[in-house]
């Protein structure tokens, strides 16, 4: 497997690792090593008590497969994977991702240039098989140099220096794509580990406001919605001062929750508000349009589906964005219009 074109002189070449844990991940695995198998040196596959196929897909793919024990702790497991990778450069993906087929040059391109020690990369959360509409997306860096991170945390683990470093994690194009979340039956399974996970480390951390915020994301996707808000309610008390982008995360997820419960007056009073917070935020403003435009309140809704269409791409300055809102805001924004124009015929 050659990480770089031809041509390039060896002094700059730089050995890349992927590294995947996996378990019982038969579903996802052979797409996830195909879609780095071309770029990548090395490919680490931990596996951590599988019972279905996956290390023979893993051995297909020419991967290093190695047995570990699993601890209920995702830092511990990819901690080990770490230290079993050789190369210069960590790439880091779960089993049920891939690496978007059309950024493989950009891979190659930042590894390449060595401008920072990590590279913040873009997850694309798929609801859809066809499009990256409607996807939730989100910045978490996964392109790093060897020995110089290490994970923390038993679960929705960070990513952490062990010396030092250059600066932060630099922003890239660079796309992930993640499948998992098209799998219902695989996803609650799932949902019931991190829950149970995210209790224990509460238990431990109980003032961390980011298990907060995760346990109530977990409760809101098994649509304990009741159970969501008190979790968003104890993380907003506890929030670290300055982290923008986190408290904006907490209070629209609130309000989703808000309007599962009909408790709309609730949620429309949050949201006119974080509209005006976040005022760079598509996400609060979509979600304010959609609320009135339920409500036969095309006048407002138009308002907000205008200001989330013309709103330009803020990059990472917030945690999470759904993608194609702003077309799909233009789209609302002109069935209000007709609306509107219904009224006074």
């Amino acid at each position: 497997m050659h990480a770089y074109p031809k041509g390039i002189c060896l002094i700059t070449m730089q050995k890349l690792s992927v590294c995947v844990i996996a378990r019982n991940e038969e579903k996802f695995l052979g797409g996830c090593l195909a879609s780095v198998k071309d770029v990548a040196d090395e490919l680490i596959v931990v596996d951590t008590g599988s019972t279905d196929r996956t290390k023979a897909i893993a051995r297909d793919q020419g991967a290093k497969i190695f047995d570990h024990v699993w601890k209920d702790d995702f830092s511990e497991s990819r901690n080990f994977a770490l230290g079993k990778a050789t190369g210069d450069w960590i790439l880091q993906l779960d089993a049920d991702e891939r690496l978007y087929e059309g950024d493989v040059k950009l891979l190659q391109e930042l590894i390449l240039a060595g401008d920072s020690d990590a590279y913040v990369c873009q997850i694309v959360n798929l609801v859809s098989r066809q499009t990256f509409d409607g996807a939730t997306i989100h910045g978490y860096p996964r392109l790093f140099k060897a020995g110089v991170f290490r994970y923390s945390g038993s679960i929705h683990e960070r990513l952490i220096p062990i010396s030092a470093l250059k600066g932060g994690p630099s922003y890239s194009d660079l796309h992930i794509v993640h499948w998992g979340y098209l799998g219902s039956k695989q996803q609650a399974q799932k949902g019931r580990r991190n829950t149970a996970l995210l209790k224990t480390a509460i238990a431990e951390a109980p003032n961390n406001a980011y298990l907060h915020y995760y346990l109530g994301y977990e409760y809101k996707g098994s649509g304990e919605y009741e159970e969501a808000i008190t979790a968003f309610d104890q993380a907003e008390s506890l929030r670290p001062r300055g982290d923008h982008s986190f408290f904006a995360m907490v209070v629209i997820e609130r309000c989703a929750c808000l309007r599962k419960l009909d408790r709309l007056d609730v949620a429309l009073e949050q949201l006119e508000w974080a509209c005006q917070y976040f005022f760079d935020f598509r996400d609060v403003h979509y979600l304010a349009g959609d609320i009135y435009y339920e409500q036969g309140q095309w006048e407002k809704a138009l308002a907000h589906f205008e200001r989330c269409a013309s709103i330009r791409n803020a990059g990472f300055d917030y945690r999470s964005t759904k993608a194609g809102l702003d077309k799909k805001a233009r789209k609302m924004a002109l069935d209000c219009r007709r609306q509107l124009e219904k009224e006074t015929e």
